[in-house]
């Protein structure tokens, strides 16, 4: 967006205040956004909580060796002495879901520096207005928009096949799914602009708008369940009096 728009930034050497903020408007939307998805990452990893960081793993051999030396056996002299049991030892491993956070970590950070450093280059080396930087320009929009189909889906299909909103904020996505929709269309009709610039955001709002909709029926569904609850409560706390007077009661034998 900055390599496509770079002209923009010239132009502010002689225009006006308004006029400039106005030309820059797109690109500050860009850096704002793209602010917001790393502070948001950051505060992932940050607050990730330590319980599910790492699990207790026993190897199965020791397991295995373990269950041998613990079954009895008489020695030859008959002196029946007890061996000691040894017991399976334990050893830490990385939830499947912490190694995934870390693996994203590492992708996003590498791409960000591969970003910078080649369009650093590009501009310095070859100038903003070259056919290579254009070309750059293009390829790291079709890439973001191949990025943003594809952290999408997995959350996608997490919600559909857990049934629950989770930790997702309707609010949020209320907000944020028309305002993706108006952020690519300001983009959009601002001139020289690519299609590339925008296209990664209609499509993000696109399938935030897909979560957003299965979010709500599984938060209505989840209201309704409540509230058939709250009319119909299950008898749980009738059975165990009933269960406490039958057992309290004690059982009298059939006279013959």
């Amino acid at each position: 967006m900055v390599l496509l728009q770079f002209v923009a930034l010239q132009c502010c050497t002689v225009q006006t205040f308004g006029v400039c903020v106005a030309s820059l408007l797109g690109i500050v939307q860009v850096f704002i956004q793209g602010s917001m998805f790393y502070i948001t990452f950051v505060l992932y990893m940050s607050f990730f909580p330590r319980e599910n960081k790492y699990k207790s793993v026993s190897s199965a051999e020791n397991t295995a060796s373990a269950s041998a030396s613990a079954t009895p056996s008489m020695p030859a002299d008959g002196a029946g002495e007890s061996q000691p049991l040894l017991l399976p030892s334990t050893a830490k491993q990385p939830t499947v879901e912490w190694q995934t956070a870390l693996w994203v970590a590492a992708a996003v950070s590498t791409h960000g520096l591969v970003c910078i450093l080649m369009s650093t280059m590009l501009v310095v080396l070859v100038g903003p207005y070259a056919a290579p930087t254009r070309t750059w320009a293009s390829l790291l929009g079709l890439f973001s928009l191949c990025l943003t189909c594809i952290q999408f889906l997995p959350q996608i299909l997490k919600t559909w096949r857990s049934g629950v909103v989770g930790a997702l904020s309707i609010p949020m996505m209320l907000m944020q799914t028309p305002g993706g929709f108006l952020f690519s269309y300001s983009i959009a009709v601002r001139p020289g602009v690519n299609w590339s610039s925008w296209i990664s955001t209609f499509v993000a709002a696109t399938l935030q708008g897909v979560l957003l909709v299965i979010c709500l029926v599984f938060d209505a569904r989840e209201k309704r369940q409540h509230a058939l609850l709250d009319r119909n409560p299950v008898g749980n706390t009738a059975q165990p009096e009933e269960q406490a007077s039958s057992s309290s009661s004690p059982s009298q034998p059939l006279l013959s």
